[in-house]
């Protein structure tokens, strides 16, 4: 079963058009996967640099060590997205 049909039963209204996949790696200082663990994931996940909330639902991916392994972290509705600046 491929992601988006698996979504689709617990969200019938989650579809490529309106969804985000948002793929979290190491940035340089931050492992997501150690983010993810600490609880810390939502918030480190609302900080990033890239326009990656502009869509209503982002789905985010984890990369696992290994070849092509990724943690589903969630499914997310998007509250809004707006340029805060560098940190």
């Amino acid at each position: 079963m491929k992601l988006f049909e698996l979504l689709s039963l617990k969200f019938p209204e989650l579809g490529h058009e309106n969804c985000k996949i948002h793929l979290a790696v190491w940035n340089g200082e931050h492992n997501p996967i150690d983010v993810f663990l600490a609880g810390n994931f939502e918030e480190w996940q609302r900080w990033q640099s890239k326009r990656n909330f502009e869509r209503k639902y982002i789905i985010s991916l984890i990369q696992l060590p290994g070849i092509d392994r990724w943690l589903f972290a969630g499914c997310y509705r998007s509250l809004g997205c707006r340029y805060l600046g560098q940190l």
